[in-house]
């Protein structure tokens, strides 16, 4: 068994061998493997200057690699991964990383969204959503930070209410929202029932809203170094279907 050390070339992490973990022959051939592929693959062009044309050259090149089996590659194979364990995701970020390889644009939907989805989801909503992330072609954003509420969040102030009708009604506002005004889809935090007693994370539900209607408003957050991938989400009457939520109709309540 093979020590925690990169094939034909140190990785600089001697602490993994300290840990107890250790690179098998098949992770060997699973970092020769992306090695190869990633050599000839890897864009060598600059991105382009213009921050929207180069989200698209990163959605483009998502594209690539999941057309090739090279994302989500810790998702099941039965959804498009490769169901690659914690080593090979080691190896996985630590080759694209010494490549130079550009980052994936979809990582809230890979990392977060995708594998929600496959646990808490519809077969029907996984047969739709998930291969559209693992291409890019949705893109999704995390909607859990408010003005008012960073790490606590249960104090997050976004409310849904159930309109009768087979919909949620979600008002409230999101801040810091990576990726917000490329998504085409924000899982929401929202609370959809007040908190039982002290119990101050009972009532929120994860509801999967289509940003794309007339009651969100996006607002782009550039940094001080001009990079736009942060945005202000407000939901103002903005609507989505009962399916696409974690919520049951035994758990939801009124909010006041």
């Amino acid at each position: 068994m093979a020590t925690a050390t990169s094939p034909d070339r140190p990785h600089g992490w001697p602490a993994l061998a300290e840990m107890g973990f250790r690179f098998t022959g098949e992770h060997d051939r699973f970092r020769r493997e992306l090695r190869s592929w990633l050599g000839e693959h890897v864009p060598r062009e600059p991105p382009p200057a213009d921050p929207d044309e180069r989200f698209a050259w990163g959605r483009a090149w998502q594209r690539e690699l999941a057309e090739a089996g090279w994302a989500g590659i810790a998702w099941p194979e039965a959804y498009g991964g490769r169901g690659a364990d914690a080593l090979q995701q080691f190896i996985y970020y630590e080759e694209l990383a010494w490549a130079g390889a550009p980052e994936l644009v979809n990582t809230p939907g890979l990392l977060l969204a995708g594998p929600t989805l496959m646990v808490h989801g519809t077969e029907e909503l996984k047969r739709r959503l998930l291969p559209r992330i693992l291409t890019a072609q949705d893109i999704w954003c995390q909607g859990f930070s408010e003005p008012g509420s960073g790490s606590d969040l249960a104090s997050v102030k976004t409310r849904a209410v159930d309109d009768g009708a087979g919909s949620w009604v979600i008002d409230g506002e999101k801040v810091w929202t990576t990726h917000a005004h490329w998504a085409r889809y924000c899982f929401v935090l929202a609370r959809t029932a007040d908190p039982a007693g002290e119990r101050r994370y009972d009532g929120l539900s994860l509801i999967i809203c289509e940003l794309a209607q007339p009651g969100v408003v996006i607002t782009r957050l550039p940094q001080p170094t001009g990079d736009p991938e942060f945005a202000q989400v407000f939901f103002a009457g903005a609507t989505a279907p009962w399916t696409r939520s974690s919520a049951t109709r035994t758990t939801a309540g009124r909010c006041r």
